[in-house]
């Protein structure tokens, strides 16, 4: 009986040995620390291991999350060390490291945190994939405001008046426009973008959101953004008279303002396309070079400011030169959707004989996010 209890006893204690052996080693050995200034973009990460230390394994973890830890061979060279990681680190991420040595891992090193890639880039939260492609579709209900004579006449809106109207053309319009970031991150002070926009019924419209003109659109537009919005749009294109394109390129210039909680982008534009109305003789050319202010990121997202030159060939009498604005305010209404009010000014320089403003109160869908996996 005493023979059998003396080796339980020494079983239980050969275990014990074996499963503190691991914590002990690691209870000797020594953190490493991270070297350098980990930034945006990086897939190198370089440390330095306590001295007379060697190893052939080490732990990379993001954000102290131990799902996000990965096991890499690393390059030693003396007490230094390089890892190459699988993925690309992000700004705003925090990063540490640990090393396998005498049969037990060492402690984390101090975490650091991932910086811009440039001081004047912004820095917050990253979607996993960080998509550089967005599509979107809207719906709004346009108001031809202020449109000169001319302007109403190559609309095919009748020009039986002379001078200015207000207020002369409601109806809804509809469409969808596409970016892809050639060159940077979301977050990269400086950004390449290519776009382009399909506008449906943008100066000619037979259909209303709701059934009588005299009743306001806006708010019946508020409410296409359920089960009825896809009809809707659908009806829209289906019966436009006149269909707009304009397709151009972008580049962000620098971050104003990149510690406030409302950052901008500065930012370089040109665009060109064209107008095609229903019963005209041919295209309506026009193209604008300018420059913009921009809203990244937030509530406010993609809300800008842009104004430059141009040319306008539905005003024939004076196509060049003359000056564009646009205003584009977006807010959040729920979800992947969003409201928006947009303001479009065309006017010729510096007569100002010829001049349109457009109003659109509309709805915009974020195709991107509502197939997001």
């Amino acid at each position: 009986m005493s023979c059998r209890i003396s080796r339980v006893l020494s079983c239980t204690l050969l275990l014990l040995a074996i499963a503190v052996a691991p914590a002990a080693a690691q209870a000797d050995l020594a953190a490493p620390r991270i070297t350098g200034i980990p930034r945006d973009g990086d897939r190198v990460l370089a440390g330095q291991l306590p001295a007379s230390t060697s190893t052939n394994l080490v732990a990379v973890r993001i954000d102290l999350t131990d799902t996000a830890t990965t096991t890499l061979t690393p390059t030693v060279e003396g007490s230094a060390f390089t890892a190459s990681l699988h993925t690309l680190l992000r700004a705003g991420q925090t990063v540490d490291v640990r090393y396998f040595a005498n049969g037990g891992w060492s402690p984390w090193s101090d975490a650091v945190y991932v910086q811009p890639r440039a001081p004047s880039d912004l820095l917050y939260s990253y979607d996993d994939d960080d998509n550089p492609f967005e599509v979107a579709a809207f719906i709004g209900a346009s108001m031809d405001q202020f449109a000169s004579a001319e302007d109403r006449a190559a609309a095919g809106l009748g020009s039986d008046a002379n001078g200015v109207n207000v207020n002369t053309h409601v109806h809804m319009t509809a469409g969808f426009e596409m970016g892809y970031r050639l060159i940077g991150h979301a977050h990269s002070e400086r950004q390449w973008w290519v776009f382009s926009r399909a506008i449906y019924a943008v100066r000619s419209g037979e259909d209303l959101c709701t059934s009588a003109a005299a009743e306001p659109q806006f708010p019946c537009v508020l409410r296409q953004s359920g089960s009825d919005a896809l009809p809707a749009l659908s009806r829209i294109i289906q019966d436009a008279h006149s269909f707009e394109t304009i397709s151009g390129v972008r580049f962000d210039i620098a971050t104003l303002q990149a510690a406030s909680q409302t950052p901008v982008k500065w930012y370089a534009f040109g665009q060109a396309g064209a107008i095609l109305l229903e019963g005209a003789d041919s295209a309506k050319n026009q193209w604008t070079v300018g420059m913009g202010l921009r809203i990244p990121e937030g509530s406010f997202k993609e809300t800008r400011v842009e104004v430059g030159p141009g040319r306008s060939e539905v005003f024939a009498s004076h196509p060049w030169p003359r000056w564009k604005v646009h205003g584009f305010l977006a807010f959040p209404i729920a979800g992947s959707v969003r409201g928006y009010a947009e303001i479009r000014t065309d006017a010729d320089v510096p007569s100002f004989r010829t001049i349109s403003l457009f109003t659109v109160l509309g709805v915009h869908y974020e195709i991107g996010d509502l197939v997001k996996k």
